[in-house]
């Protein structure tokens, strides 16, 4: 039944949670990864060990999972279906269920052979774009490659599913290349630090492989999250140049927008876009390589938390020679007792006059004494070493001393000591506000949400990685609530939620507004605009452009380095210190220096209401067309790389004025 999956042992705390819960958390990342990846039908339909994962697939469940299946058998007198379109045309599929499903089912090639008209397969059924959308898949292909087409004179329906076989052919040509250079370099160092390891001179780091990674939209699930110490939508593309690296998606959106009366396409044409680039690209992260200890507690079912080194444990001898006996633990791991750890007296000269096999035997774990590797631990029976282990019911294992209360220390204290006083410092200017608004503490049951004042926020997420936030109750009252962020080491930006269709005073809205975007709930807050920000944060302060110091510092810098050399234009990127979660573009100008505001939006950075990238290059080279543009229309003399700033609505703030 459903409760099989339970005995897989994910987490050393897994019994600890209600089962029906588990249960259904864990059917709701079965459902989240399967449609992230999507379902090879004919496989399913082929072979019953494929067919499990077809039942999240959103849109069916068990029974019309199976049914679906059963009606692709009869429909198609077991030959493969060789289209999505067909199981709707068939009747396999009613309209709604089709509509909430199709996207995830996917016909793939390698399921089907030159007998069921594979070379007729439309690519896109291999992918993860909706059947709605293949007609904004198939125009953005056929301007691409407009002149291509033009002269090969296709037209109709053939030159529209060449137009995308070319550019999903050429992209994967290209992947394979990448990937290629990528070995060779791997193989290169591998070389280079086997010749380095004989000179006893340290290796380099290997190159990381080649994974082409789509672009993070705000929209995608959780599963597609990213690592914190690579950038994997630069480490995908950085030499992927093919013809969709180029397109403008905001200014093709737009354009869409307007012949298609209003419709908002932006995230579907980045779908596109992915799939088209990356076809069949599994979304999920590599697996990584498991350590020992991992392979150790996978195979034992023991973890360095229960093998530690001066641990008391019984065993079985199974095997006794003059030197060493070998012996098997309650737990069945295999233990090695060699002479030296016998006893204290150095008078042993065999181990057969004292052990015999079959007998039970108390030993503690040797320090150092576990293998990972070998799956074994080193035993000693010495009186010494037996006394100590009698304690250790005593003692507090490193990895449980977070359950234990113990005697705060000096630095722990004076830290106490100032987190009251910011506390007591707040209250007395929370007094001495008159009739100011206060807030109001919030029932909202979800991971991220405290009921804490800016200053606790802060106070709170000082101890935290840099991107973490947390929601808060907002001073603005019942219907507001403040989304707090860790924007850098020191610099907190705070968002203003409006809370729309509220059922009560005290209730979370059930749709939530940032300035004029609607969202669901506080996750697809975190997914959709907390994410997206942090990565773009993180980039801008990665570049070589960025200044972590204040404005003061930055315009000193750039005043020396115009003094140095006048005749460039010089510029820096640091935080706006007016509204956090801001950045500004600092450039020294007619002996002096302007800013500019950046701000970050889930789309990108914009300047002055415009979202000009996702990199910041290409916020460098907005200013720099800019300047280019200003120097044109301009009489011959120098000019500022970039208009006044005006009025910009930044996160966290109204208005930014540089």
């Amino acid at each position: 039944g459903d409760a099989e999956v339970l005995f897989l042992e994910l987490d050393p705390l897994q019994a600890e949670v209600p089962k029906p819960q588990l249960l259904r958390r864990l059917e709701e990342t079965f459902v989240s990864v399967v449609n992230d990846v999507g379902v090879d039908l004919n496989a399913a339909v082929a072979f019953t060990h494929r067919r499990a994962p077809l039942q999240f697939v959103g849109g069916l469940g068990p029974r019309k999972a199976l049914a679906l299946v059963q009606a692709v058998q009869r429909a198609e007198h077991g030959a493969a279906v060789q289209s999505r379109e067909a199981l709707e045309a068939a009747g396999v599929l009613g309209p709604v269920v089709f509509k909430n499903a199709a996207g995830s089912l996917r016909i793939c090639l390698r399921s089907l052979g030159p007998e069921d008209g594979a070379l007729d397969l439309n690519p896109l059924d291999d992918s993860r774009v909706h059947p709605e959308l293949y007609p904004i898949a198939h125009q953005l292909c056929s301007e691409m490659l407009r002149e291509e087409l033009d002269a090969a004179g296709l037209q109709g329906e053939e030159r529209t599913n060449a137009a995308v076989q070319m550019v999903m052919s050429r992209a994967a040509e290209r992947a394979a290349r990448e990937a290629q250079k990528a070995e060779e370099a791997r193989r290169e160092v591998e070389a280079a630090n086997a010749a380095a390891a004989q000179m006893g001179e340290p290796p380099e780091p290997l190159p990381l492989p080649y994974r082409p990674c789509p672009l993070r939209l705000p929209f995608l699930r959780q599963a597609l999250r990213q690592s914190e110490h690579v950038d994997r939508d630069e480490l995908g593309q950085r030499d992927l140049r093919d013809v969709l690296y180029d397109v403008d998606m905001h200014a093709y959106a737009e354009q869409l927008r307007r012949d298609r009366g209003g419709a908002h396409v932006r995230a579907s044409l980045e779908l596109i876009k992915q799939e088209l680039r990356f076809p069949g690209l599994d979304p999920r992260s590599e697996p990584a390589e498991l350590r020992p200890e991992q392979e150790f507690r996978l195979v034992t079912g023991e973890d360095a938390a229960e093998m530690y080194a001066g641990r008391l444990v019984r065993g079985q001898v199974e095997f006794v020679q003059d030197k060493f006996a070998r012996v098997r633990l309650e737990n069945g791991v295999a233990g090695f007792l060699p002479i030296s750890e016998l006893s204290d007296d150095f008078g042993v000269i065999s181990m057969r006059d004292h052990l015999r096999e079959g007998m039970l035997l108390d030993a503690v774990i040797a320090p150092g004494g576990i293998d990972w590797e070998r799956l074994s631990v080193r035993l000693s029976t010495k009186q010494s070493a037996l006394a100590d282990a009698a304690l250790d019911r005593a003692r507090v294992h490193p990895s449980d001393a977070q359950y234990f209360e113990r005697e705060p220390s000096a630095e722990e204290r004076e830290l106490a000591r100032q987190e009251q006083s910011m506390r007591r410092m707040e209250q007395e200017r929370r007094e001495g506000a008159g009739t100011r608004r206060q807030w109001q503490p919030r029932a909202i049951k979800h991971p991220l949400f405290q009921n804490l004042t800016r200053v606790q926020a802060q106070a709170h997420l000082a101890q935290r990685p840099v991107g973490e936030g947390l929601f808060r109750p907002s001073s603005k009252g019942t219907d507001h609530v403040t989304l707090t962020w860790k924007v850098d080491d020191g610099v907190y930006s705070h968002v203003d939620i409006k809370e729309l269709d509220k059922t009560s005073a005290l209730a979370l809205g059930h749709r939530l507004r940032i300035f004029d975007e609607i969202y669901a709930d506080m996750d697809e807050v975190q997914v959709r605009f907390l994410e997206p920000l942090h990565a773009l944060a993180r980039r801008l302060r990665r570049s070589p452009k960025f200044h972590p110091g204040t404005a003061q510092d930055i315009e000193r810098e750039l005043q020396a380095e115009h003094a140095r050399d006048p005749r460039r234009v010089h510029y820096l990127v640091g935080h706006n210190a007016r509204y956090p979660g801001a950045f500004l573009f600092f450039f020294h100008h007619k002996g002096r220096v302007r800013r500019e505001v950046i701000v970050l939006h889930p789309n990108g950075y914009r300047v002055q209401r415009q979202v000009v990238g996702e990199r910041p290059q290409d916020v460098i080279n907005h200013f720099k067309k800019a300047f280019a543009k200003r120097s044109q229309s301009r009489a011959p003399g120098p000019a500022p790389p970039a208009p006044a700033s005006t009025a910009v609505q930044a996160v966290g703030a109204p208005t930014a004025v540089a």
